[in-house]
């Protein structure tokens, strides 16, 4: 009778990994920098506008932004 050996998610990730060809490996780095740059950029849109927000609250107010 045949053992059924249970992975789990994070080993079945690293042997795709041990198995993957440098290329692709490449490739996912590529895609995860790009992702992580849109959510920096959205990040620092955010930030812009709550700064540019507390700018006209600030001068509403009567400060001297």
């Amino acid at each position: 009778m045949a053992k059924i050996k249970w992975k789990t998610k994070e080993e079945m990730d690293q042997e795709k990994e041990k198995n993957a060809n440098p290329q692709q490996i490449m490739s996912k780095q590529i895609a995860d920098l790009a992702i992580d740059n849109k959510k920096k950029d959205m990040l620092i849109q955010n930030l812009a506008k709550t700064v540019s927000e507390l700018n006209i609250k600030v001068q509403q107010l009567g400060g001297n932004a």
